[in-house]
């Protein structure tokens, strides 16, 4: 067996790639991507619904109303603006 040609083989594998996805407390839009800060999602559960291990979930200045229990995932970070309150 050679292992020139395995080793091509997995330089042609996709390979797993962190994204960011943006959350602004005002003026984002659920519909939007999200993974664009001139398009951020409004609420947070949506972020962290399109993100994976490995994302960050780039939480923009103000205030979010959680209705619900947050479960954020293994291996997603969020990183917040701001003070915490």
């Amino acid at each position: 067996m050679h292992i020139l040609p395995l080793l091509s083989l997995l330089a042609l594998a996709p390979q797993a790639i962190a994204a960011d996805w943006y959350v602004a407390a005002s003026g984002g839009n659920d519909s939007h991507p999200g993974n664009n800060p001139l398009f951020p999602l409004a609420t947070i559960p949506a972020a962290i619904a399109r993100a994976q291990a490995g994302d960050t979930v780039h939480l923009g200045t103000g205030t979010f109303v959680l209705t619900t229990t947050l479960d954020l995932p293994t291996g997603i970070v969020l990183a917040g603006a701001g003070t915490v309150t």
